[in-house]
Order: structure tokens, then C-alpha cells, then sequence
């Protein structure tokens, strides 16, 4: 076999639950129990319907349509390249903020990573990004490029512990 074949999923698959299973996982597999605690799960959206109420109401979906200014389109361009983040971490960002506006509690979020932080993996065949519970603490009095430093740290520290997350 060649020495630079490319890396095989399966291969990759048994690493990574070795990985799961060694000693040295058992801080990464804490940390994913508290960032999926139980007490984040249970926000409820504003006319959300409870169990029991509403009955024969059912499920009718609206869409909404907005179009934004092009002097908005810009503004959110500079502040982009201000802070030099991608776009995904200010949506991101956006998307929280909107969440703890209308529930005034911490969430956890889905983040997608690629699951290719290995060099190696760069070119291997196979499925490897999935969506990471993103754990975010957001307060009234924050600032939103307050907020977006802070779920770009907390969305680093889960893209480094991310080999560990299988649930």
C-alpha cells in the first residue's frame, strides 16, 4: 500500500472511537455533558404551544419576507471586516441575540463544524461535519460585538473538543 494513500473513513471511524474511549477523553466527554445540561433544553418560545392548550389550533407555518437596505447590506459588511469574523459567526451571533430576546434565557445552539481539524482528513472520503451544541449565556446589558467575542470563544472552545461529542 502506498504511503500517501488517502486516509479511509473506516479508519478514521476507529480513531476517533478509540479516542472516545481513552482516558484522555473523559475531559472532552465532560465537557459536552455540561454544555447539553438539561436545564438549557427546556427555553419555550414566545406563543409556543403547551401541551394541553390550543388543542385543534395545530401547526400553520408564515413566512416572513425582508429585504434589507443596500446602506444596511453595508453596514453589516464594515462591521464584519471591522471585526474581521466570517459572516457565519455574525449570523450566528444574530441568531442567539434573537433567541434571548424572545425566550430571556441561555440556549444551546447548533454549530456546524466540518470535523476536518486534522490535516490528514483534509482529502479523506466520508462524512465527518456535524452540527455541535453551542452552550451561549447571553445578558440584557450586552453589547452585540460583546456578544459576538464571546460565542466566537465559546464556538472555538467546542471546535476543540469536538473529536469527543457523540450524542
Amino acid at each position: 500500500e502506498p504511503a500517501d494513500a488517502p486516509v479511509q473513513y473506516v479508519d478514521t471511524a476507529q480513531i476517533f472511537n478509540e479516542l472516545l474511549e481513552s482516558a484522555e477523553g473523559e475531559e472532552g466527554r465532560a465537557f459536552w455533558c455540561r454544555q447539553v445540561s438539561q436545564d438549557l433544553l427546556t427555553a419555550a418560545l414566545p406563543f409556543e404551544a403547551r401541551s394541553g392548550e390550543g388543542e385543534g389550533e395545530g401547526f400553520s407555518p408564515r413566512r416572513v419576507s425582508f429585504e434589507m437596505p443596500p446602506d444596511g447590506v453595508a453596514r453589516v459588511e464594515r462591521f464584519i471586516r471591522n471585526r474581521d469574523v466570517p459572516p457565519s459567526a455574525f449570523f450566528l451571533a444574530c441568531w442567539c441575540a434573537l433567541l434571548f430576546r424572545l425566550t430571556g434565557q441561555s440556549q444551546v445552539v447548533g454549530a456546524c463544524c466540518d470535523g476536518r481539524n486534522y490535516e490528514e482528513l483534509a482529502d479523506a472520503l466520508g462524512l465527518f461535519a456535524r452540527y455541535l451544541p453551542l452552550r451561549v449565556s447571553l445578558a440584557e446589558d450586552l453589547r452585540f460585538g460583546d456578544a459576538l467575542a464571546r460565542i466566537r470563544e465559546q464556538e472555538a472552545r467546542i471546535l476543540e473538543l469536538q473529536e469527543y461529542f457523540s450524542f
